[in-house]
């Protein structure tokens, strides 16, 4: 009973939320993305980690400017589908959990092989969570349309494939160091 009340409150939250944009959005003094002065904080389970190593492990940022990261693909849907009240992010109605999920995975290795990364935010500067020039192929999710860029902060060449998967990045590869969705 008590994932479901869990639930409820994220969904109202979330219902919440999506009612201030329609209204015209948040005042002036409110952000809605995360302010990024702050750097963020790598977890393997409970152990603090070097953010440079996570180019090997299964990562999330929805907990930023907390990063977690599993052994595998598999722990991390576990958790996921655990910080949703246990039901599947499937079944829910989508438009209530669209700002509880990922908007892209990449990957280290070509065709969606390897370690990943799922990103429920922009990330302005990849190095910062060891991720710069290391991205092969990615998958949008959720809907998402990603953008890439060669430098931090949406500086130097623009890659957009839409929403589109890619498993062979071609010349891009290993040339991403920011994101953001569109």
């Amino acid at each position: 009973m008590a994932g479901r009340q869990r639930l409820r409150s994220q969904l109202v939250a979330g219902w919440t939320l999506l009612a201030v944009f329609a209204a015209g959005g948040l005042p002036a003094s409110v952000s809605a993305v995360p302010a990024r002065d702050v750097t963020p904080v790598v977890y393997l389970g409970a152990q603090r980690i070097d953010p440079g190593a996570i180019v090997d492990l299964y990562c999330h940022d929805r907990d930023y400017p907390v990063i977690r990261c599993f052994l595998t693909a598999e722990q991390r849907a576990t958790e996921e589908v655990q910080a949703a009240g246990g039901i599947e992010a499937a079944t829910l109605d989508p438009t209530a959990t669209a700002l509880l999920s990922p908007y892209v995975r990449w990957y280290r290795d070509t065709n969606f092989a390897g370690p990943s990364f799922e990103a429920y935010l922009a990330e302005p500067d990849l190095a910062a969570i060891g991720w710069d020039n290391k991205i092969s192929s990615f998958t949008p999710l959720n809907g998402g349309h990603p953008a890439w860029w060669s430098g931090p902060n949406r500086t130097g060449t623009k890659w957009d494939w839409g929403t589109a998967s890619v498993g062979v990045l071609g010349a891009a590869n290993d040339q991403f160091s920011s994101v953001a969705k569109l």
